[in-house]
């Protein structure tokens, strides 16, 4: 695909899906399989994913401790689903499939009183498909 990221974002991505035990790395927009020539070019190495045990290979369950942390320490993404840790920065958040919403609220675009700073940006306040990147 055609989709841009950031190299480091690429390696902690494509490294995570080593960890998670995935067969082969994808992009983290269009879930779209990524070539193994790319992957050397971004990782400088081919693609090694981790071998699961026969547990984790048939567990889907978390553990209520994992579970526990996710929900204090994680949002979920409202256009993807996915699970979004904030380190540092602006409320402001836009997921790799391109949803943006305030993490604090969950508004999305960052619609909110929670931080008026969001409006530096010059976002327009409209529908919700104006936060999906095409």
């Amino acid at each position: 695909c055609q989709h841009m990221s950031c190299t480091p974002c690429l390696v902690r991505w494509i490294e995570k899906e080593e960890t998670s035990g995935q067969e082969a790395p994808t992009c983290p927009i269009c879930r779209v399989n990524i070539d193994e020539d790319d992957v050397c070019q971004i990782i400088g190495r081919s693609f090694k994913p981790r071998e699961l045990g026969p547990e984790e290979a048939n567990s889907e369950e978390i553990d209520e401790f994992t579970l526990h942390w996710l929900n204090e320490n994680t949002t979920l993404c409202q256009g993807c689903g996915s699970r979004i840790e904030k380190e540092s920065g602006c409320d402001l958040i836009e997921c790799l499939c391109g949803y943006r919403f305030c993490y604090n609220c969950n508004a999305p675009g960052g619609r909110c009183d929670c931080n008026r700073g969001h409006e530096f940006l010059g976002l327009e306040w409209g529908s919700l498909e104006e936060y999906i990147i095409q």
